[in-house]
């Protein structure tokens, strides 16, 4: 029987090393445009947005893969990256980032990249993905 976690079928061999969320640090400017006009009920919109956009956000790092899953209003979109074809992996810790926790991580995919911003964890995420590429 093949593991399942989030809607995504594992591959054989393959275990889960992280199943996480963005931290809340990857919507700061909307959210603190939110919170200063909550008074004025108009910062309810971009808080409802904030936190579906948040709820319907994984980023899922395997044994094997690092896979984005993302959900809109219409449907979900999943992003696959095998670690063997990562060439490099950068992080990055800004202000908001130390104030509300999580940093971001740039995988270098050799003719393109992806950054994952508002990571959890983001140095042990980049240190299992560094081991990961050893074996």
């Amino acid at each position: 029987m093949t593991q399942q976690v989030a809607g995504i079928s594992l591959l054989n061999g393959e275990s889960v090393q992280h199943d996480l969320r963005p931290r809340w640090s990857k919507w700061f400017w909307s959210l603190v445009f939110g919170i200063a006009t909550l008074p004025f009920v108009v910062g309810v919109i971009p808080l409802y947005f904030i936190w579906r956009s948040r709820r319907k956000t994984r980023y899922i790092i395997t044994t094997d893969r690092v896979i984005i899953k993302k959900g809109g209003w219409t449907g979900t979109s999943t992003d696959e990256y095998q670690i063997s074809q990562i060439k490099r992996v950068q992080s990055s810790r800004g202000f908001k980032e130390k104030l509300l926790g999580g940093g971001m991580l740039t995988l270098d995919l050799g003719a393109d990249s992806i950054t994952i911003k508002g990571l959890p964890h983001f140095s042990r995420v980049k240190t299992d993905i560094q081991n990961a590429q050893r074996t």
